[in-house]
């Protein structure tokens, strides 16, 4: 998690707030994503048994709780590889050549994010040699997590 937090670094020209809220929303939608694996399906971002979306997944971790959330600031980033394209590298090149990721990474507004890497695949496929990616980001208050 500390390669993908770097790497974003890197493009952004500048770190982020690491937050726990938004970690462990990240954490719990990586991991339901390998458990599940629907990701190719239908919307990454959405699971398919909750319904849970970025939105509720970062609220009910209390991201912001008792602050000023901006309205529109909470997004997220996801990423899915195996063999040579499991790696925190990979993911972050895969964000950047994507028009809606790497606007989120360089994004001025977003402030705050919280990593996830688990292993296995978020598509219906082998997990062998696969790993998955979630970064969530918000901003609260003025900068602040």
């Amino acid at each position: 998690m500390k390669a993908v937090e770097c790497l974003i670094k890197v493009e952004r020209g500048r770190g982020m707030l690491v937050d726990d809220a938004l970690q462990k929303a990240a954490h719990g939608h990586a991991d339901a994503a390998v458990n599940l694996k629907w990701w190719g399906m239908s919307d990454p971002h959405v699971n398919p048994v909750t319904h849970s979306t970025i939105e509720s997944r970062i609220r009910a971790q209390n991201f912001c709780a008792g602050g000023d959330l901006y309205a529109g600031s909470l997004t997220e980033i996801t990423y899915t590889g195996s063999g040579s394209r499991n790696t925190p590298a990979a993911a972050v090149d895969w964000w950047m050549h994507s028009a809606r990721d790497r606007a989120i990474i360089l994004s001025k507004g977003l402030y705050s994010e919280g990593i996830w890497a688990e292993w296995g695949s978020a598509l219906d496929r082998s997990d062998f040699g696969s790993a998955t990616y979630v970064v969530d980001f918000g901003t609260c208050g003025s900068g602040g997590g």
